[in-house]
This record gives C-alpha cells, structure tokens and sequence, in this order.
C-alpha cells in the first residue's frame, strides 16, 4: 500500500512541478494523471501494485463524498437559482463526452483494424 500511494503521491507532486515551471493553465492532478497513464502504457510500474490502495478507498468511498455533499447541502439555496444552467451544462457537457468518445473509438477501431489488415496481407 505504501508502495502505490508513494507513486501517486509522486506522480501528482510531478503534475504540480510541471505546471509550476510550465505555467501550462491545465490542474496538476490532470497532468500527474498523465503521467501515472504514462508510466502504466510503459510497464513501469504494474496495475497489481495499485490493489490494496484502490480496494482501500473503494471501501471509505462514503468517508471521502461526505464533504463535498454537505458543501451542496449547505448551498443549496444558491444552486436552486441556476438549477436550469446547472442541470444543462450537466447534460450538455455528459452528450458531449459520449459522442467525443464514440468518435474516438470509431476512428481508433478503424485505424487499428487497417493496421492489422496491412500486416496481415504482407
């Protein structure tokens, strides 16, 4: 467990160098989340290793969600004014993610298909 949260741990204290020597506008989780991609596509380091961590915050999951739902309970009042913008970015931004990921997908299928064809045939 100390193991993995070590590289967590790392790879976001790493987002946050970058984003400190880059002045890059993105959040530094984003850029340790790369990183940690990274290093997973590498075979640096091994899904396995992640286990014991994951099955830990998967189990306090509740302990973790408890904050931010008091902060939308406490403000409630404040989000009831936009709830229209708020339930339509929500939906918007869901349709948008699901059509960019259906592309994607469509295209990566039938670029990786033609590869295998190609290689197939030579």
């Amino acid at each position: 467990m100390i193991r993995s949260l070590s590289i967590i741990l790392g790879c976001l204290a790493l987002g946050e160098l970058i984003i400190y020597l880059t002045h890059i506008k993105l959040p530094s989780g984003i850029i340790g989340l790369l990183i940690l991609f990274g290093l997973l596509q590498g075979k640096w380091v091994k899904p396995d290793w992640f286990k014991p961590i994951t099955d830990f915050l998967m189990q306090n999951l509740m302990l973790i969600l408890i904050a931010p739902c008091v902060a939308l309970v406490q403000y409630l009042d404040l989000l009831s004014k936009d709830i229209g913008a708020i339930f339509v970015s929500a939906v918007g931004s869901s349709v948008l993610v699901l059509l960019a990921t259906a592309k994607t997908y469509e295209w990566a299928r039938k670029k990786f298909s033609q590869n295998n064809k190609k290689g197939k045939s030579a």
